[in-house]
């Protein structure tokens, strides 16, 4: 579903945050136990080199603290002026209550603010700002700070894929105002869900319908599961088999021609073509992913150029890829090289990292998307050009 905010809105400032500990990722798949002869292909598919890690006992708070604090200064803004906080983590400091109530306490933010905790895993950043847009068309807020990040460290998430291995902890933050006709700011977004590939991504680990002897064990003893503790007898722990990783690759591969038909869904609703755009700015953890993205965004393409040279075409045959109006053969590039998997924050880190290094993707709307545990893609087009895009601020 396509959501559009073309007037009264204006992302001002974005900066992605890192720790500046970095591990070597061979150190780190050692570290892990995994089998040496599987660390060279582990290595060769996800393309890092390092990926970051925030030393205890600091927490996500802490390292996003600093960071928003330095965003506000720079951009000469005062705690007072800011009415809305979002926070978007799957790694909270705190559950109850959550982080976007701790970081207006530490901010000193008005009483008057709103604040709200989100949920969503990869496609995190995109929930915030439709949340966030939302807020600010609405006259509900004027002005809200978007913090997103993750921690990994006691974290339980769990998948059967060698994404694990190198997670990385990291953040970012977006500024987001209410603006007149004049310096509005476009932004649309797109979401789509398919759930067939629920059961290989869904997290056991948490799960309420299969839990584990430590959660049930480690709970307060309720009267009305009394019975269920007394038989209960956890699943054996399931292992990453190859018939599982043939459906992930499924699951990928289907994930990758839906992010391809997400833009496809924009640019015809925007009424622009590939080649208005600048690079996309995606970051996630598998280079071959953005190898492959490219080869099937091409293939769209020369699909496209057959179809209108065919002399036998009628107006009477649609062209599924009009919009894909030229070849980009680097239209995925992998941006983040030394930084390992990062979840929700990856697009803002990117676009910190990315914004010297990567032609027009400050002048020119540009493609940011993201799958979201294996179920969802969620896609935005964007023009950066008015917004400040600070470099990375780097957690000591």
């Amino acid at each position: 579903m396509i959501h559009s905010f073309t007037s009264g809105l204006k992302i001002r400032a974005l900066q992605g945050v890192l720790p500046a500990f970095r591990a070597p990722a061979r150190e780190q798949l050692k570290a892990e136990g995994v089998d040496p002869n599987h660390i060279e292909q582990t290595l060769k598919t996800l393309g890092n080199q390092y990926c970051r890690q925030l030393p205890p006992p600091a927490t996500l708070v802490d390292m996003m603290l600093p960071a928003i604090q330095d965003l506000l200064q720079q951009e000469q803004i005062s705690s007072q002026e800011i009415d809305g906080v979002i926070s978007v983590t799957q790694t909270p400091d705190y559950m109850s209550p959550g982080n976007s109530f701790v970081f207006h306490h530490k901010l000193g933010l008005m009483p008057s603010c709103v604040c709200l905790d989100l949920y969503g895993t990869c496609s995190g950043f995109f929930n915030a700002l439709l949340s966030g847009a939302s807020l600010i068309t609405s006259g509900a807020c004027q002005r809200l700070l978007i913090v997103i990040g993750d921690a990994f460290r006691f974290s339980l998430l769990y998948n059967y894929n060698d994404m694990i291995h190198l997670l990385s902890d990291g953040g970012g933050i977006l500024l987001l105002e209410a603006a007149d006709a004049e310096h509005s700011q476009s932004l649309t977004l797109d979401f789509a869900t398919f759930s067939a590939s629920f059961d290989c991504f869904t997290n056991k680990i948490l799960s309420m319908r299969e839990p584990s002897a430590e959660l049930v064990h480690h709970t307060y003893p309720r009267i009305a599961d009394s019975e269920y503790r007394r038989t209960f007898k956890p699943l054996p722990e399931q292992q990453n088999t190859s018939k599982q990783q043939i459906e992930m690759f499924k699951a990928a591969r289907h994930a990758q021609q839906q992010m391809l038909s997400s833009l496809q869904r924009l640019l015809k609703h925007t009424n622009l073509k590939l080649s208005d755009l600048g690079s996309s700015v995606i970051h996630q953890s598998v280079k071959g992913t953005f190898d492959q993205l490219n080869v099937m965004l091409n293939q769209a393409v020369r699909s496209h150029l057959k179809h209108t040279q065919d002399p036998q075409n009628t107006e009477q045959t649609p062209d599924p890829w009009s919009c894909f109006d030229t070849e980009r053969d680097n239209f995925f590039p992998f941006v983040a090289e030394d930084v390992g998997h990062l979840s929700a924050a990856s697009p803002l880190v990117s676009l910190s990292m990315a914004a010297e290094r990567i032609p027009d993707c400050t002048t020119k709307p540009i493609f940011l998307s993201a799958c979201g545990a294996g179920t969802t893609i969620t896609s935005a087009l964007i023009n950066f050009a008015p917004t400040h895009i600070y470099p990375l601020f780097i957690y000591q």
